[in-house]
């Protein structure tokens, strides 16, 4: 008998039985019973996924931040200490300044570099999680995964990383040793700028929390966003390689332009963190930052400036974005808070698409003229 070439999507809420014992069995999780617990088409997508990252169980949620706020709940419940890096993502970091510690959730901050003298002053704490970005949103801060993950276990506490500016095509943090890989799945595994969706990857025993935690708090992945999702990962590997090229490119060419003060892009020799980055991503990715000579009001002239490139708060789409974070994803954060996340006055981030890289150029080196 045949088969659908695309896996079909299975939109139902309930699922019927014929007497209790089925019942029975699905609530021990050997069937579906109830689309908050587990969907065809999202279990579908979760092992297609643990495949791509080299993981033993994913599972996906409705969004980046419900997989991180999920993860970090549920990892958190019996050892209610975090290390989170300094530059994480502003929404992130309202998690875990605003809300986590409301819930009991004691923090401590570390820098993307220079992090030791934090994790010795933490020796003898009981530590439940550690929690890093790499590379960083916006900044493009580069962590050494593999000595950050030694450094967690060292301290008793699991490591999780936000991998979602790599992508699974660019880095591997589970082979660096990390205990959990998280990704908006919204961004590059979407690819399209048409889905909301998140990814919390590991070891099943870890994923076990996680899983009973997304069915209290029913942040589950529904099968239509799932559908997408599926069919943005088939070009996942084509687009990253061709939106890292392009980012290259252009960051090279960005150093060398009146108006710009610095580019900010792990793939640049002169970058901090470029060594590390060689070691443990396979490419550098699709986002470049670079500050503008003219501060926050130059970054704004720029950005209403371009005409191809278009002025928005997501990125590893098809379509080159542009985003001030001052004005959007850090916009809460006072300037004292966005220096310590990396932020300096008329920081712009470039999210590169798929078009012509010298089309891109063009609109670029108009804006900044």
């Amino acid at each position: 008998m045949s088969e659908p070439l695309v896996p079909p999507i299975v939109p139902c809420a309930s699922f019927r039985f014929r007497d209790t014992a089925e019942v029975l069995r699905a609530m021990e999780g050997e069937d579906f019973l109830y689309s908050r617990l587990n969907n065809p088409t999202v279990v579908g997508v979760e092992e297609e996924l643990a495949e791509l990252i080299g993981a033993e169980r994913t599972l996906l949620f409705g969004s980046g931040m419900a997989a991180i706020s999920t993860a970090l709940i549920a990892l958190l419940e019996e050892r209610p200490l975090l290390v989170v890096q300094e530059q994480v993502y502003g929404a992130t970091w309202q998690l875990t300044r605003e809300i986590l510690p409301r819930l009991g959730v004691e923090i401590v901050t570390f820098p993307s570099d220079g992090w030791e003298e934090t994790f010795q002053a933490l020796a003898g704490r009981d530590v439940g999680v550690v929690y890093a970005e790499s590379p960083t949103n916006p900044g493009l801060e580069i962590t050494d995964l593999r000595r950050l993950a030694a450094a967690a276990h060292e301290l008793g506490a699991r490591l999780l990383v936000d991998n979602t500016f790599a992508s699974p095509a660019l880095q591997r943090p589970l082979e660096l040793g990390a205990d959990v890989e998280l990704h908006s799945a919204t961004k590059y595994l979407g690819g399209h700028h048409d889905l909301l969706a998140g990814v919390v990857a590991g070891q099943k025993d870890v994923l076990e929390l996680v899983f009973k935690h997304r069915t209290i708090l029913g942040g589950i992945l529904d099968p239509f966003q799932a559908f997408l999702l599926q069919r943005g990962l088939k070009t996942l590997v084509l687009r990253v390689e061709r939106q890292a090229a392009t980012a290259l490119a252009l960051a090279e060419w960005l150093e060398g332009q009146a108006g710009v003060a610095q580019v900010l892009y792990p793939g640049l020799s002169g970058h901090r963190g470029h060594e590390i980055a060689r070691e443990q991503m396979e490419a550098f990715g699709g986002v470049l930052s670079f500050v503008h000579e003219g501060g926050e009001a130059g970054a704004r002239r720029f950005s209403e400036s371009l005409e191809v490139i278009s002025i928005a708060a997501s990125l590893g789409g098809t379509e080159t974005l542009v985003t001030l974070p001052s004005t959007t994803t850090h916009l809460r954060l006072s300037p004292e808070e966005r220096a310590a996340a990396g932020i300096p006055p008329g920081l712009v981030r470039l999210a590169v698409g798929l078009e012509d890289p010298a089309l891109l150029q063009a609109d670029l080196a108009r804006a900044l003229g």
